[in-house]
């Protein structure tokens, strides 16, 4: 697969799991009283930029486009473990920006939407690219 493909499909990838993400925060904490799509796409920012910080975005990108083994389950899982790690870091860098309850909440579904994506993402890139299946 091509280089440009795959950094393609972990953008994707990332944007997903920012929003994902932002579902939970925007129902965890509140989002604008007058859209709740407002307060999705601020959270979904913020938490891109924090993928970019923490250095999440890079690894996974790296991880992306050097990973070209036949395994569908080792980049998911490796997005996984990066997510809570990089998740960790920023939280005690921050001083416990979440409260212990609120932390799980987040490291789970975090690892999970991690996971899911990055499969997601994986099996896409195994499937031919126009469809038709050769003869």
């Amino acid at each position: 697969m091509a280089l440009g493909k795959r950094l393609l499909l972990w953008l994707a990838e990332i944007i997903s799991q920012a929003l994902l993400l932002a579902l939970l925060l925007a129902g965890l904490f509140g989002h604008d009283q007058f859209s709740f799509g407002r307060g999705v796409v601020i959270y979904a920012g913020w938490i891109f930029i924090m993928f970019c910080v923490t250095g999440y975005a890079l690894t996974t990108a790296i991880a992306r486009v050097v990973w070209k083994g036949e395994s569908s389950k080792f980049y998911p899982i490796l997005s996984a473990v990066l997510f809570v790690l990089h998740f960790e870091l920023l939280n005690v860098g921050i001083g416990g920006a979440f409260a212990p309850s609120d932390r799980r909440t987040v490291v789970i579904v975090g690892a999970i939407a991690a996971f899911v994506t990055a499969l997601a993402g994986t099996l896409l890139s195994r499937r031919p690219a126009s469809g038709l299946q050769p003869q």
